[in-house]
């Protein structure tokens, strides 16, 4: 798989590479955990700083061999879920979250595409807004 851009811009809407600050992801999740629970099994039982942490470790170590591309969502500065494109069984899977504060958001404009879906597309192809 070819190294992706780090980051995507438009609007208010940002994909960024993960950075080391532990604290929003715990937060994000934890704010979302009921939520999350019905799809990723991580976020049962409660989600620590010290989970956080160690899921930061992986989206680096990921990133350096390839394995997987993940970027923050963040929605006017604020993190708001997360996204991941990444090698599976000699295929490629694309993997998101959202906080509950956006789920069931309707796009800005009738016809606008979610801007997860063009941010991908963008930051895959390294272009530049």
């Amino acid at each position: 798989m070819e190294t992706p851009a780090e980051t995507f811009s438009r609007d208010e809407f940002s994909l960024t590479r993960w950075s080391a600050d532990a604290g929003p992801v715990q937060a994000a999740v934890s704010g979302s955990g009921a939520h999350l629970a019905d799809w990723v099994p991580w976020a049962v039982g409660g989600y620590s700083d010290e989970d956080a942490a160690a899921f930061l470790r992986l989206t680096h170590e990921n990133w350096e061999t390839g394995r997987a591309y993940e970027w923050a969502i963040r929605v006017d500065g604020s993190l708001a879920g997360a996204v991941g494109v990444m090698t599976r069984d000699g295929g490629v899977e694309i993997g998101y979250w959202l906080g509950f504060s956006l789920v069931r958001k309707e796009p800005a404009r009738p016809g606008d595409r979610p801007p997860a879906c063009v941010g991908v597309k963008q930051v895959w192809r390294k272009e530049r807004p």
